[in-house]
């Protein structure tokens, strides 16, 4: 009988990693492709623009927008506090991958 070890465990956690990545890969591109979007906005929330735009939208000054979400406080603090902890899980996931793979 041959002694295989985990050859098979292994083969399969490739496989599984592999379509991960690509997976996971194709979705940073994108997100990354929205880094200028992103930083925009985290600028514009609760600047003196974003304040003008808010008395502005009190006065009814847009109501041929169709929508003012980016105006809605808990909207908009809520897209910062997500933004924010994606950027702190990316930050984290690759610590841990870049210091387990120093310590192999």
């Amino acid at each position: 009988m041959k002694n295989t070890d985990n050859f098979y465990e292994m083969e399969e956690n490739f496989s599984k990693i592999s379509k991960e990545i690509e997976a996971i890969s194709g979705s940073l591109e994108n997100f990354e492709k929205s880094l200028p979007n992103i930083k925009l906005f985290l600028h514009y929330y609760g600047s003196e623009t974003w304040f003008k735009h808010l008395k502005m939208e009190e006065q009814g000054l847009f109501e041929d927008a169709s929508t003012t979400a980016v105006l809605g406080e808990d909207y908009s603090y809520d897209l910062v506090i997500d933004i924010m902890d994606l950027a702190n899980k990316l930050k984290s996931i690759g610590e841990s991958l870049l210091e387990d793979s120093s310590n192999s």
